[in-house]
């Protein structure tokens, strides 16, 4: 307040400042955060977010849980090498330099084995984010492992249909 001689108030001074522009954007915010944990959590491939400075997980979904089969309590903190899921140390090594060298993955092969011992057959994809307190990697994990194996009954069924066509027609020409 401003005062005048006599101790009265005469006049007021008041600061406003709209908001307006910062609501719309904090909203904005949060609708853009639930989309995203929303895709995360409701898909069904397996979805892990690791820390690039010591490439352990901060984050999983549910389907990385189904596929690897520790709950996602044990596998957060923890390094991928330190789970042990890698079948192959030498595809590992591979794998990161090509990840290394590029900043992505997308339809990489990769052999895994879940908590029991399992091995699968996945196709991995991957990239690179930064945010304000450092820098992540975002992993897409696809078990293929029946896919493949029924690509190889195929193929074995397409060989012995060959063969089988190839004695008809030795029988029929002779």
């Amino acid at each position: 307040p401003q005062f005048d001689s006599e101790g009265g108030i005469s006049g007021l001074l008041v600061f406003v400042q709209d908001v307006t522009s910062r609501r719309r954007a904090e909203e904005a915010l949060r609708e853009s955060q639930a989309k995203l944990s929303g895709a995360f959590a409701g898909t069904d491939e397996a979805m892990i977010i690791t820390r690039q400075s010591d490439n352990f997980i901060v984050d999983m979904n549910d389907a990385a849980e189904r596929l690897f089969g520790w709950p996602r309590s044990d596998m957060i903190e923890k390094s991928r090498n330190a789970l042990n899921v890698w079948v192959d140390p030498d595809a590992l090594q591979r794998m990161r330099q090509t990840f290394a060298e590029t900043g992505r993955l997308s339809d990489y092969p990769a052999h895994f084995r879940n908590r029991s011992g399992q091995e699968m057959e996945c196709i991995l994809a991957a990239s690179r984010f930064e945010t304000a307190i450092g820098g992540y990697n975002f992993w897409i994990i696809r078990d293929v492992t029946e896919a493949r194996q029924a690509e190889r009954r195929i193929a074995t069924l397409n060989a012995a249909n060959e063969a089988a066509l190839r004695q008809i027609r030795n029988i029929a020409d002779n």
